[in-house]
């Protein structure tokens, strides 16, 4: 599963791309405190972040056949 998120920084808004049917999404600060739990029901998955705290956070994907990949960006 080949993942890609952008723009990266942000300060509004992400779009993670290449997501597979089925997968959920978990994102965490940078403390490891989840902050978002998402289903994603598109490739390509949009997420607000104008709202959320300058810092790097960390997302985790795993798909309906339970593979895993992760990734970071960078909300500015």
């Amino acid at each position: 599963m080949l993942t890609n998120v952008y723009p990266n920084p942000s300060s509004n808004e992400i779009t993670i791309s290449g997501l597979a049917e089925d997968s959920k999404l978990s994102i965490f600060s940078s403390e490891g405190r989840l902050i978002e739990t998402e289903a994603p029901t598109t490739e390509n998955f949009c997420i607000n972040i104008s709202n959320w705290k300058n810092a790097t956070y960390f997302f985790k994907i795993v798909n309906k056949v339970g593979k895993v990949s992760y990734g970071k960006f960078t909300k500015m």
